[in-house]
């Protein structure tokens, strides 16, 4: 038997499988490897941004658009539990930005509600009535980025819908 010990690096790298430099201790990752690595992160973290800001974008538009159906199914309610007319009515303010508001009887009802930058709302008021019959219509929304959504009142139910 040989008694002198074996040198610690070549048994416990042939052991592990790791690969010998010409010093006999294991190699790292080269340069490179590093560089591409980083490369494909950052790439994956941008594409990864980029569809979260879409998403938000998506995510504040159907907001929006919830936002007026959930109004004009509670001017409904309103009007029938009320037993009076209530209306939603579309405009724009003094520096062109589109807003909405609920009257009642013909008086503002709350307050009104101005639209994100960007966006757009068709030029419309409905009117709903005590028997929870409407005039009907469809108040379109848009936003700048594309997008655009109805939101429809049926005149004889009064129900109100979403169409993308």
């Amino acid at each position: 038997m040989n008694s002198r010990p074996r040198p610690l690096g070549t048994y416990a790298s042939r052991a592990s499988g790791l690969a010998l430099g010409s010093r006999g201790n294991a190699c790292g990752f080269t340069l490179l490897e590093l560089i591409v690595v980083l490369v494909i992160l950052g790439m994956a973290t941008t594409l990864t941004i980029v569809e979260v800001g879409r998403r938000k974008d998506k995510t504040e538009f159907l907001g929006e658009v919830r936002r007026i159906s959930v109004i004009l199914k509670k001017a409904r309610q309103n009007a029938i539990m009320d037993r009076m007319e209530y209306s939603f009515h579309t405009d724009f303010d003094v520096e062109g930005r589109p807003y909405y508001w609920i009257e009642r009887e013909g008086q503002p009802e709350g307050t009104s509600r101005s639209l994100p930058e960007g966006y757009d709302i068709s030029d419309t008021v409905v009117a709903f009535f005590p028997r929870g019959y409407s005039t009907g219509g469809d108040v379109i929304l848009k936003n700048g980025k594309g997008r655009e959504a109805v939101v429809s009142v049926d005149p004889i139910l009064g129900r109100v819908s979403i169409s993308p």
